[in-house]
């Protein structure tokens, strides 16, 4: 289920939030999300990795087939 945000340590952090509370697989591609400057980004992203078990690689390596075809099953 995509569910998106922009700001990386706002947005994009509180919705894969509430995505994790609701059992769903975490996946916030680096590259597709931004804050303020570079460090609260990469703090954001390294939150997500540690406590939600997101995936935060660039979008290119994320297996987009494989995640749609998990969620349609």
């Amino acid at each position: 289920m995509p569910r998106c945000g922009l700001t990386t340590d706002s947005c994009a952090l509180f919705t894969a939030n509430d995505a994790y509370l609701c059992g769903f697989e975490i996946h916030v591609p680096s590259g597709c999300c931004a804050a303020i400057n570079k460090s609260r980004h990469t703090n954001a992203l390294g939150q997500m990795r540690r406590t939600l078990k997101a995936n935060t690689a660039e979008s290119g390596q994320i297996d987009l087939e494989r995640l749609l075809v998990n969620n349609s099953q």
